[in-house]
């Protein structure tokens, strides 16, 4: 029954922070898209909370606490995000070298994984933070609708981990 429960508060956080990023991102000039498809981005990820809400079915005020616990979760992330960003490159470029250093790579590699241990308790808090909004009944069909989407979030996660590390990639030099 204990785990259970800890994977429905595990499933619950990992969705409001699926949902967080993924609007943040897209709404981030630095992590999304970069020229017209970024307002396009805004425009889906605005109409994804309306929608949400919507099936919710959040009080306005309930609806105002979500926006802000998301801008807030948005701005705590920026820095770490970057962080994260630096130190991939950092990785690359240490195992791209003529001899690359064992230790300094294994080094970078535990820094970034705890960058990424901040990012998985930041999205334990921002769940345990959604829970306090939201009603039981709220809850339970936030879990429904994340049971039913769950495909479509892997998807989305899977997409923008390619694009961010695409981002930081340098762009290949044409052949003349």
């Amino acid at each position: 029954m204990k785990g259970k429960k800890v994977f429905q508060v595990t499933g619950v956080a990992a969705v409001m922070v699926l949902l967080a990023a993924g609007a943040s991102m897209a709404m981030d000039k630095e992590q999304g898209p970069q020229g017209p498809m970024q307002g396009q981005a805004q425009a889906r990820g605005e109409e994804h909370w309306k929608n949400e809400a919507k099936e919710l079915g959040l009080t306005p005020e309930q609806s105002a606490k979500m926006k802000a616990l998301r801008e807030e979760n948005r701005s705590a992330m920026e820095g770490v995000r970057a962080q994260l960003k630096a130190k991939d490159a950092a990785l690359r470029q240490e195992l791209d070298a003529a001899k690359p250093d064992r230790a300094k790579a294994e080094s970078i590699v535990k820094e970034i994984s705890a960058l990424e241990e901040k990012v998985g308790l930041a999205r334990v808090d921002q769940a345990l933070k959604v829970r306090e909004i939201l009603t039981p009944e709220q809850a339970k069909k936030l879990r429904e609708w994340h049971e039913k989407n769950k495909e479509k979030f892997q998807h989305h996660r899977e997409k923008g981990a390619r694009q961010g590390k695409d981002a930081g990639a340098k762009p290949e030099k044409a052949e003349k």
